[in-house]
């Protein structure tokens, strides 16, 4: 495999071909920064990332602030003028002078407003002025893959590389919450029950961890629907139904089932761990989902598919299936004459 070539693997002129497929992986880093940047402008704007209190030698202080480097049109720019609807700001790098949008001058006062001196973020906007812009305080990653072979098909591990290398797909160990609900219902799927057996989705209080303390799981919207089938308390994710499912079943089947799909090493046998009270990465979690499309056949997910060496020779190759004839040449038969005419169908 890759790991026995170690060091080599960077010295040793060698070919390699990654499974990421450019377009989706364009789309990819698209979508993940537009939705963090969407996400935390709902929740308001936190004000200026640094403020000055004279004019001079501003710029010098911009600078040690830079915006994304995915951002190619954000610059930083000192708030000059603001005084009610109106805010004037002069950017960085150039001297340009212009006013923020209405709409987010109106998105700023409902937050931390902005004030003369303030340095901030700008982006030019379309028919003239500037969009006020925040780097978002909340991070994610993406994973796509090719559920029935495993390539990885486009990764994402945060919102910029620029600002943080730390690969959020692969490192960043976080609890999957519901979205660990499944390998619950598929464990009891395995051990009796059907999509249509009936579970009650009704309070529950069990021990706490520590002497006297009771745990009592409740659902999202605090509400209970009794009696429902294993596919409706999946559906609607309740989370009473799933835990009273977990003990009937038992952690212990739920947790082994854990480990052989790749989401956890290990797994502790409490009842919280079924609504996901454990961690895992989402590269684990994406690759654990591949099993479900899959019918139960676990793929290993890969990012590299073909390493050859400087001579052309195949070292490693991801899909392992076997193809006898893969390296055949010309099969010395003799050449295909054409027939006469009259003879010939032409496709």
């Amino acid at each position: 495999g890759l790991a026995t070539l170690g060091q080599r693997l960077n010295e040793g002129g060698y070919y390699m071909r990654t499974t990421l497929d450019p377009e989706l992986q364009t789309a990819a880093r698209v979508a993940l920064m537009n939705g963090l940047e969407q996400y935390d402008r709902r929740h308001g704007w936190r004000g200026a990332w640094a403020r000055v209190e004279t004019a001079d030698g501003w710029e010098a202080v911009a600078k040690k602030k830079t915006p994304p480097s995915e951002r190619r049109d954000w610059r930083a720019a000192l708030v000059t003028e603001a005084s009610g609807g109106n805010v004037r700001i002069k950017v960085a790098d150039g001297g340009a002078t212009g006013s923020i949008v209405s709409q987010d001058v109106a998105w700023a006062r409902a937050g931390k407003g902005l004030k003369s001196g303030d340095l901030i973020f700008v982006e030019p906007a379309q028919g003239g002025g500037f969009r006020l812009r925040q780097v978002p305080i909340v991070n994610g990653a993406l994973v796509a893959m090719e559920p029935h072979s495993g390539r990885v098909l486009a990764m994402v591990g945060g919102y910029s590389f620029s600002l943080s290398s730390f690969n959020r797909a692969t490192q960043a160990m976080r609890q999957p919450g519901s979205a660990f609900k499944p390998i619950v219902y598929a464990t009891a799927l395995e051990n009796g029950y059907t999509p249509a057996s009936i579970v009650m989705d009704s309070a529950i209080t069990l021990k706490g961890a520590r002497a006297g303390e009771t745990w009592t799981p409740e659902n999202y919207n605090r509400r209970y629907y009794g009696a429902l089938t294993l596919r409706r308390g999946l559906e609607l994710s309740r989370n009473a139904m799933t835990v009273r499912l977990a003990q009937s079943v038992g952690m212990t089947k739920i947790s082994d089932l854990a480990v052989r799909m790749g989401v956890v090493k290990k797994m502790d046998k409490v009842l919280a761990m079924a609504l996901g009270a454990g961690e895992t990465t989402p590269f684990k979690l994406t690759a654990a989902y591949a099993t479900f499309v899959n019918g139960g056949r676990r793929v290993e997910p890969h990012l590299i598919e073909l390493v050859q060496d400087r001579n052309g020779e195949t070292i490693f190759r991801a899909d392992k299936r076997d193809c006898p004839r893969c390296d055949a040449g010309f099969n010395g038969d003799e050449s295909p004459r054409i027939p006469p005419g009259g003879e010939q169908v032409m496709d």
